[in-house]
């Protein structure tokens, strides 16, 4: 800025020198004229100040008519270059060389600034897209570097923008997807969940610099989706077979119980006739309860939402008579409100709380159950002390179940609970010591307003 200022006053200075010179010979004969006709030291004096008046009248007029306009039209452009278009030149009523420049320099303004305006305003509408979008996007250099991260890649790795920006794509784990290719489907793990991702890849250049660009859709909910509808086709085929042929099953097995009972028959057959009854009843009861239970995924009705008080509903469960004598702790567990489901967020919460006890069977542990605010969402987390997860693979198909006796509903219902309230069920081992962490998100409102 100074050299500019030096540079400047240079100009100014070689502009007066350059307009001087030119006067010089008139200033010259002036003089001669006046030595050679003797004149008075009067007529001396007034022709002095004569030049002098004409000198500083010309060089107000140099400051004013050239130098001034030309550092308006300076400032003019520094402005724009600085994208500051609130400066306006003043319109010229003169059609010489300055009005030209004072013109053109105008357009240029108001051509940029609408450029300007456009730019900011697909700025912040890509942004409020990339913000809202259920789409990681992620941007790398020709290093590796992360360039650009938008809030569900933020939410992903469970950091800030500002955290990531300047990270290498290994610190993450991410250099294993960039070596994906393009439009392919890969299960992963990221440090807020895991699940089954597309990957979109392309390439672009900034400031002639090649970047990759990285998109990463969760596609786990909508497969699980198709698996659910599935599975509720499947579930009420067999539902409707089952009943129909366990109905008169009950019935003809009944009829023979009483029929034997009441006539007289060799005491061996008639024990060995009641056993074998017994059998087709407590097998046809347990039928019943198993199309009864795998009813409740095809006949979940939509969340009733009501605000209710979280932590008073998670004390209600610890006291359940099912639940009396095992170790459950309340921890680091905010007051409140929640728009949901009460009803089925309360058995969601029995449902994890029981596979949390179950699995603190084999060791003596203890169930923790905590919940708190974090980004716009209700975090509900129930932690057990068992042996941890051999596989997750399965965990959340109808049928599977790793516990002796199991059904294998518990948690298929309760992810499609969590669902159900655009939230999400995940389970991992823990990190810090054997067991499992059950991780329920649902977002955080008050009202159907919010």
């Amino acid at each position: 800025m100074a050299s500019n200022n030096i540079q400047r006053i240079q100009f100014q200075r070689r502009v007066i020198r350059y307009s001087f010179l030119m006067l010089l010979p008139s200033l010259i004969s002036i003089l001669i004229l006046l030595w050679a006709g003797d004149f008075s030291l009067k007529i001396w004096l007034t022709a002095l100040v004569f030049s002098l008046c004409t000198a500083y009248i010309f060089y107000s007029w140099l400051i004013r008519s050239v130098f001034r306009p030309i550092q308006s039209a300076t400032n003019l452009i520094s402005a724009i270059r600085e994208d500051d278009y609130s400066m306006k030149s003043r319109p010229s009523s003169t059609k010489d060389a300055l009005g030209e420049l004072y013109y053109e320099i105008h357009l240029l303004s108001e051509g940029l600034h609408r450029e300007f305006l456009k730019a900011s305003e697909s700025e912040i509408l890509l942004k409020g897209i990339m913000k809202d979008v259920d789409v990681a996007v992620f941007a790398f250099d020709g290093q590796g570097s992360i360039t650009l991260i938008n809030h569900e890649g933020c939410n992903l790795l469970n950091t800030t923008e500002e955290e990531c920006l300047g990270k290498l794509a290994s610190h993450f784990k991410l250099d294993e997807l960039i070596q994906q290719k393009d439009q392919q489907t890969v299960a992963h793990t990221f440090p807020a969940r895991s699940g089954r991702w597309t990957i979109r890849k392309s390439e672009f250049r900034e400031d002639g610099i090649p970047h990759t660009l990285l998109l990463l859709q969760d596609v786990s909910k909508s497969l699980r989706e198709e698996e659910r509808l599935a599975w509720k086709r499947l579930i009420r085929v067999m539902g409707h077979e089952l009943n129909n042929s366990l109905a008169p099953i009950k019935s003809v097995s009944g009829t023979l119980n009483r029929l034997v009972s009441i006539h007289d028959i060799d005491p061996e057959l008639k024990e060995d006739l009641e056993d074998g009854l017994e059998v087709i009843k407590k097998r046809t009861e347990a039928l019943s309860r198993f199309v009864q239970d795998y009813s409740k995924i095809a006949k979940l009705p939509p969340p009733q939402k009501t605000t209710f008080n979280l932590k008073k509903t998670a004390e209600r469960i610890i006291e359940l008579q099912d639940f009396q004598g095992s170790l459950i702790e309340l921890k680091n567990c905010v007051d409140l409100d929640v728009y949901a489901d009460e009803a089925q967020i309360e058995q969601l919460l029995i449902n994890l709380t029981k596979n949390a006890i179950e699995a603190n069977s084999a060791t003596g542990g203890k169930t923790k159950i905590a919940f708190n605010i974090k980004d716009s969402e209700v975090v509900i987390q129930i932690t057990d002390e068992g042996l941890g997860l051999a596989s997750s693979d399965n965990l959340f198909i109808p049928f599977y179940s790793t516990k002796p006796g199991g059904s294998g509903i518990g948690l298929t219902l309760s992810q499609q609970i969590a669902e159900n309230h655009e939230g999400s069920l995940d389970l991992r081992n823990r990190e810090d010591q054997s067991g499992c962490i059950a991780t329920v998100r649902l977002p955080h409102s008050h009202s159907p307003s919010i």
